[in-house]
């Protein structure tokens, strides 16, 4: 819970914007569940606040599971619906934190609605490690998505340019290469052909900014739930809202010490 007393008169929304690191879909969600009080009483409202009101925010924190943790690094399972690193007052760096009761240091992110496995570092040495890997891709990450319909290659190396635009929070795709587009790569394979959806196994060379979502929709096969890149009518026919992508694999190669005991080693979800 948080505890903040309002210094000048404004709504209540742009105050805790103001004052906290919640998003805006954070603090409607709050609203909604009524977990905001304003002098002691609960409100879904965007109310007016005065110079004295003391606003108390309710975050609820769950327990994050830990697929594998040793002295340098933590590896954990990130559910749908909480930031990495960023963005909102509980993120999973800080719950992960508390939970383990030390200071973690964030190497790599997966989007808000992405679930699976995120590494942390504990310390300097194995962050630097750890930012050297996966900037020259010595972890191979492996996602596992569902996609609207089947390609029509069982498994393709996918390769086209990218662009992201900040102001949108979007990126946009290029199968040629232009003025302020990057080459990117996507592997994919097909595992499962369930008729109106596909579940693909993918692999991407490239860690761009929404690479696999926007590359998947761009050619033809968006990920189901995924209502940026994909069809909103068609997420509803799937009853999903939320993209079913998951960071199921990664498998460590030639990592640099003070992690090089990692090398070889696999981990994933069951």
């Amino acid at each position: 819970m948080e505890k903040i007393t309002c210094l000048k008169a404004e709504m209540l929304v742009t105050f805790i914007k103001n004052n906290t690191n919640i998003s805006y879909p954070a603090i409607n969600k709050l609203l909604r569940k009524k977990d905001i009080k304003v002098n002691g009483v609960r409100t879904n409202e965007n109310i007016q606040l005065s110079v004295g009101d003391v606003v108390e925010i309710y975050i609820s924190v769950q327990k994050i599971e830990i697929i594998y943790e040793d002295d340098n690094i933590v590896i954990c399972n990130k559910p749908k619906g909480i930031e990495t690193c960023d963005g909102a007052a509980k993120t999973l760096l800080s719950i992960v934190s508390d939970q383990l009761s030390t200071k973690l240091f964030a190497v790599h992110r997966l989007d808000l609605n992405t679930d699976g496995l995120v590494v942390f570092a504990k310390t300097i040495e194995a962050k630097n490690s750890l930012d050297d890997a996966f900037k020259n891709h010595r972890i191979e990450k492996h996602y596992l998505a569902e996609v609207v319909g089947k390609p029509k290659e069982n498994a393709q190396k996918l390769v086209a340019y990218h662009k992201k635009d900040s102001e949108k929070a979007l990126v946009y795709i290029s199968d040629i290469q232009t003025q302020g587009f990057n080459k990117i790569i996507t592997n994919y394979r097909v595992v499962e052909n369930k008729g109106k959806s596909s579940i693909l196994d993918v692999n991407i060379e490239t860690g761009k900014t929404h690479q696999i979502r926007a590359h998947l929709a761009h050619i033809g096969h968006p990920v189901v739930g995924d209502n940026k890149y994909g069809n909103k009518q068609i997420n509803e026919q799937f009853k999903k809202s939320k993209q079913q992508l998951c960071a199921y694999k990664l498998i460590f190669n030639n990592i640099k010490a003070p992690l090089e005991y990692l090398n070889g080693k696999t981990f994933s979800l069951k």
